[in-house]
This record gives C-alpha cells, structure tokens and sequence, in this order.
C-alpha cells in the first residue's frame, strides 16, 4: 500500500514539473484554461480490432499512392542549401519520384529560420515539389520552440499567400506519450487543448494544410475526430512497432473507419522508417513489405531521413507515381 502510494507521489510530482517548465516557457502562452477540463482519452495503448472500410474485393482502398514525400532527408537536406545546389537537389527529388519535403522550423521569429524557409520556397515555387513544416511538440521541441499557436497560423496563412509551393505543416508525434525517467506522465493531445491550439485554427486559411502524426498504437483517434477533424486535412500515421507488421495493414484499416463517414475525404499517408531505431535496423525485406502493404491503402508515403536506402529507390522506380523513363544522374547533383 505504502509502495503504490508513494509511486503515485512521483507521478504526480512528474507531471507538475513537466507542467511549471511549459508554463515557465514565454514561447508557450496558456490562453485558455478551460482546455484542462476536456474529456480527452489519456491511455498508452489502443486495442484495434479488425473491422472492414469500404474498399475494393481486397480490402485495399480504390485510390492508389498520390504523393510519395521526403521527411528531413540525410541526402538532400533543402532547407540547408542555397542557388544552384538548391535547385539540383529538388530536380533530383522531383526525378527519383518524391512530390513532397518536410522540414522542421522551431521558432518563426527566428531571422535565420525564417530566412531558410523563405528561400527554399522561392525555388520550390518554379517546380512541383510541395514543402510541408514540421512543427515538434512541447515534448521533443521543449524551451527551444515556439508554441504561440496564434502566431504560427499567421504565419502560415502569410506563407501561403506568397508561395504555391507551401502546402501546410504537420505537428509531429501528436498523440505520443511523454515519458519522464520511465514514468509516462502526459499525451501530447492534452498539452495541445491546453495551449489553445484548436481556437487558433479557427484562424487558418483552407488552403493551408494541416496533418497532425499520430502513432498507431497509442490512443486518441477519436478524441482527434471530435476536435480537430474539421481543421485536419488528414492523418499522417506511424507505427512504433515497425518491426512487426503482422497487424499493420489491420490496424490501418481500423483508423480508416474511424473518419470513414466524413462529409470530405480525409487524406492518409504513413511514415515509413527504412532506418535504425534504437538497436534495431530493419531489412531490406521489411522496409519492402511495408511499402508493399502501405501503398495498397494510404493517399500518400513519407520516407523517414534514408530516402536513398535501396528499397525506397527500387520502390519508386517500380511505381506508377514515378513516370520519368529517364535516368536522372545523380552526379547532376552539384555538391
């Protein structure tokens, strides 16, 4: 008794401290107190069953892989370079199949990060590739980032109406549970109704897209259905468990039906990781299969930083998104 009494006191004591470091952080306003009271689903774990969508005689979804996107990519960093690299990097990109970059910004404020952002749209805007921004939540990003919501969606919407190329942002690991020396104190979701992120959507352009990531295995689809789905333009999926995907393309489909009865079509995409993850590196045969089982059933593909493993090249030479016959050197890339 005295035991499991004194671990809820760390808890609990946990919890407090992650709180007073956010609400320390002047980059983190708490406009609205009354968030806290949201009846918002806080377990590690969802069970998915399976259940049927609708979709073809397969149990795939009819419409195949429409855009194939670069997360952070080790081999063309865009946000990094300048002029002609710039423009060598997105060329190849566009040729090896990828229709999509996602980069992190921390801080629009930031001259430096502003500045990188800007340039790298000028240049996007005389192509195809369309640029996503990566924003981490307070979990991952902490004191170093800026969570003035109101502020970002100006932003964006200022973004959008200079560059074509800018397609919206995505707010990383959405529904994670933050872990304190090993004590899992609080989902992502309920510091984001507490920092009033859902009143300053309200405020965005329809064109600028949003995508919250959320993981597969930990709950709050329903809760993102309830208070967010009017503002979301889709759902971008991972799975902690990319090790095994026995379960999948099951768990998959039971997030599809989730937002199957929505007056406008959510777009799905699903983040594949062809790289290592604490001390486990997949297989070739593993990054296969997922790309294998994930294009018979999401919009859209995201490779996670190795968008030149050999999987992924064999992938997208072998897809219908990639139509350019031609062999694109990549020595045309000009380091």
């Amino acid at each position: 008794m005295i035991n499991r009494f004194y671990n809820k006191c760390i808890k609990l004591t946990a919890f407090v401290l992650l709180i007073l470091i956010l609400l320390t952080n002047p980059l983190f306003p708490f406009i609205n107190s009354s968030y806290a009271q949201s009846d918002l689903n806080l377990s590690a774990t969802v069970i998915l069953d399976q259940k049927s969508v609708p979709v073809d005689t397969h149990g795939n979804r009819t419409r195949a892989i429409s855009s194939i996107g670069a997360w952070v990519p080790l081999q063309f960093p865009l946000h990094d370079l300048q002029d002609i690299e710039q423009m060598n990097a997105i060329d190849l990109l566009l040729h090896q199949g990828f229709d999509e970059y996602y980069f992190v910004m921390r801080d629009f404020t930031n001259k430096t990060e502003s500045m990188k952002t800007e340039g790298l749209l000028n240049v996007a805007d005389k192509t195809e590739l369309k640029i996503f921004i990566i924003l981490l939540p307070p979990s991952e990003g902490g004191l170093h980032a800026n969570y003035d919501w109101n502020g970002w969606i100006n932003y964006f919407n200022i973004l959008k109406s200079r560059h074509e190329s800018f397609a919206g942002f995505v707010i990383d690991d959405f529904n994670a549970i933050h872990g304190e020396r090993r004590l899992y104190v609080l989902n992502n979701m309920y510091v984001m109704s507490l920092s009033g992120l859902e009143d300053a959507l309200t405020h965005k352009r329809e064109d600028v897209q949003f995508y919250p990531v959320m993981y597969l295995e930990t709950s709050g689809f329903e809760t993102l259905k309830n208070k967010y789905n009017k503002y979301a333009n889709g759902v971008i999926l991972v799975s902690t468990l990319y090790q095994n995907i026995s379960k999948l393309a099951d768990n998959i489909k039971t997030v599809l039906e989730i937002f199957n009865n929505d007056e406008v079509p959510k777009s799905f995409k699903y983040i594949v990781y062809p790289v290592k993850s604490g001390d486990s590196k997949p297989s070739d045969h593993l990054i296969r299969q997922t790309l294998s089982i994930v294009s018979k059933l999401v919009d859209g593909i995201i490779v996670y930083v190795r968008t030149d493993h050999p999987a992924v090249q064999n992938f997208l030479r072998n897809s219908n998104i990639n139509n350019n016959d031609d062999v694109y050197e990549e020595s045309n890339y000009i380091r």
